[in-house]
């Protein structure tokens, strides 16, 4: 299995994860695949404006990036991993007149896309597992034939997958110098609530990992859960928004 680089594991003391003794990433023994089908995404997305409306999603993820300094308007090209049923990346799209690509698993979030916005070569979506994305996948799409965007980000994507250090490190490779990118993940406290992730990060372990990658200028902020478990009344953790540069 792919990991995290440093192979050098802990078991934690209530045994849901494995901590990486030199970046203190944990590694789970289970994932939730978030296997939605067509009726939750219909029922959840509302469209205004030609933007699909997930209340919180647009209005919160743009406060972040404008806190990050993240500049859209002279942006030419957008890659998101796990895009679902597109309210970043359309919001993008036809906000910004970014030229967009998309990679989603789920066939019925794809499907709504499809249904919904319809595609052409500015705004494409690719179903299939983000982690197979290559070069030679992204041949089919002669707009991002050399490969290289402005903006690569992920919400809630990175804590599913197999190996997301490979992925950071490949985010870096397909960026255009000045490029950002950035990812959204919970936190460590938020995880122990809730066990049902791959991997769970902290600060500290994102940090590390993004130099790794070679990313410059990061960038971490915390938010409170939009769906926090209640525990003992309260609510625990938080979102880890982390962008970083090229």
């Amino acid at each position: 299995m792919a990991i995290c680089r440093h192979n050098d594991w802990k078991v934690r003391g209530d045994g849901c994860y494995k901590e990486c003794t030199v970046c203190g990433v944990w590694l789970g023994n289970r994932t939730d695949p978030h296997n939605y089908d067509g009726d939750y995404y219909h029922r959840n997305n509302t469209i205004v404006d030609g933007i699909p409306q997930r209340q919180w999603y647009w209005g919160i993820h743009k406060a972040i990036w404008d806190q990050m300094g993240i500049d859209f308007t002279a942006m030419e090209r957008a890659l998101e991993y796990g895009c679902g049923t597109g309210q970043l990346l359309w919001s993008l799209y036809r906000k910004y007149d970014i030229r967009c690509l998309g990679v989603e698993q789920s066939f019925w979030a794809y499907n709504w896309q499809r249904e919904v916005h319809g595609f052409d070569d500015d705004y494409q979506i690719l179903n299939f597992n983000v982690e197979e994305l290559d070069n030679s996948i992204l041949i089919c799409c002669p707009e991002h034939e050399d490969r290289k965007f402005n903006f690569i980000y992920s919400c809630h994507v990175m804590e599913h997958l197999i190996d997301p250090m490979r992925m950071i490190e490949r985010s870096h490779e397909m960026l255009n110098s000045g490029g950002t990118f950035y990812m959204a993940v919970p936190d460590k406290e938020h995880q122990k609530s809730l066990h049902v992730h791959k991997w769970t990060y902290d600060e500290e372990c994102i940090r590390m990992w993004f130099e790794q990658a070679g990313f410059k200028n990061i960038q971490i902020i915390q938010t409170k859960p939009h769906n926090p478990p209640p525990v003992n009344g309260e609510y625990r953790g938080h979102y880890l928004h982390a962008s970083g540069v090229k």
